[in-house]
């Protein structure tokens, strides 16, 4: 977007970039500059720093305002040399003192200004995709804690459905007792109760992921370790580890 009111360099400065095949959009003032802007449809403003009404200071201003490092090269004469160097300092690109000498006084930090500002798009757009990716490495570790977990509840209570049967076959091989009746009821009932715990884990699971509604209700603690004590892996422990005594000092009204 070319910003120049003295039509003599206007037209001098449109032949000069058209024939390296770049696009231009010429407007005389200031204000129709900003009527016309938007970075989806300029690389680059290029404006002479004297224009009637609003200077080219006073739009490099307004621009940055809303786009601080949009790319933005100053026009101008000897005299005013001082006023593009200050506003360089204020986020101009650069500066082109006119009259050009050569076509590459023009091109050359046009381009550069473009090609700065694209490197500095592309930098903003990885350091998002490495902030993006950096999430998701935390949500997959998070979810790699979880399935551990996971994992290591499911191995735990479906001990008795895996370990008892095999007891149980032992207790077929012998002769049926009031005992064996006793303790084979019992490893049912282990079983039982591991299949629900696991269903419970699965619905746990089903929550967490939002397919399932949650379940909150107040346990009491001292019957949850009494049902631990009662289950399968406990029982199993207790048979292979005689010798080894577990008493529960509970209070039944724990909160």
């Amino acid at each position: 977007l070319l910003v120049e009111d003295d039509q003599e360099c206007r037209d001098a400065m449109r032949d000069a970039m058209e024939s390296q095949s770049i696009l231009l959009h010429t407007v005389d003032t200031a204000e129709q500059a900003l009527a016309l802007f938007s970075p989806d449809r300029f690389d680059i403003i290029v404006a002479d720093i004297r224009l009637q009404g609003m200077t080219g200071v006073d739009l490099l201003r307004t621009i940055h305002d809303s786009i601080p490092d949009f790319p933005f090269i100053l026009l101008t004469g000897y005299d005013s040399v001082e006023t593009a160097i200050q506003a360089v300092r204020l986020g101009a690109s650069d500066y082109i003192v006119k009259p050009l000498k050569t076509i590459e006084d023009l091109l050359t930090p046009l381009r550069r200004a473009v090609a700065m500002h694209r490197l500095q798009i592309r930098a903003r757009e990885l350091e998002r995709e490495i902030q993006e990716q950096a999430i998701k490495t935390k949500k997959m570790e998070a979810l790699a804690t979880l399935a551990a977990g996971v994992a290591h509840d499911l191995k735990n209570i479906i001990m008795p459905i895996v370990g008892a049967p095999d007891v149980m076959a032992g207790f077929l091989n012998k002769p049926w007792t009031a005992e064996s009746a006793e303790a084979m009821g019992e490893m049912i009932r282990d079983i039982k109760d591991a299949g629900s715990l696991a269903s419970n884990v699965i619905t746990d699971l089903m929550f967490l992921s939002r397919r399932g509604k949650a379940r909150i209700a107040p346990i009491n603690l001292a019957s949850l370790i009494q049902s631990f004590l009662n289950g399968f892996t406990l029982t199993d422990l207790r048979r292979r580890h005689a010798g080894v005594a577990i008493e529960l000092l509970a209070d039944p009204d724990l909160p």
